[in-house]
């Protein structure tokens, strides 16, 4: 009758000792899931801080390359505004060279005569 006793006492403590560590691994599986499920989260939003970031300094730099690109255009047209206005100039003071030049001519015939 001990005997039935002392081994009722054994198949009960591994029974125990068997949920127990049942319900402690699954505890332990629990907490590895909420803990990947935060590691996910947070690589999720490192990526997206990044996205963001990136997204904004490609965007800064594109403004840069607009308004460089303004500035080359105002540059070649002030370039080609001054080249047409120095050929008018130029065509212009030609031309009052010439009118003077045949006033004289006019002015020194008109004296001989």
């Amino acid at each position: 009758n001990k005997l039935k006793y002392e081994q009722l006492k054994v198949i009960s403590s591994i029974i125990i000792q068997k949920y127990i560590r049942s319900r402690l691994s699954r505890n332990e599986m629990n907490r590895r899931r909420k803990e990947l499920e935060l590691f996910k989260y947070k690589w999720l939003c490192c990526r997206l801080i990044q996205k963001v970031f990136r997204g904004l300094l490609g965007r800064k730099k594109a403004i840069q390359q607009r308004l460089h690109l303004i500035k080359e255009l105002q540059r070649k047209a002030v370039i080609n505004i001054q080249r047409v206005f120095r050929g008018y100039r130029g065509r212009l003071l030609t031309a009052i060279a010439k009118a003077l030049r045949i006033l004289r001519k006019q002015r020194n015939n008109a004296a001989i005569t």
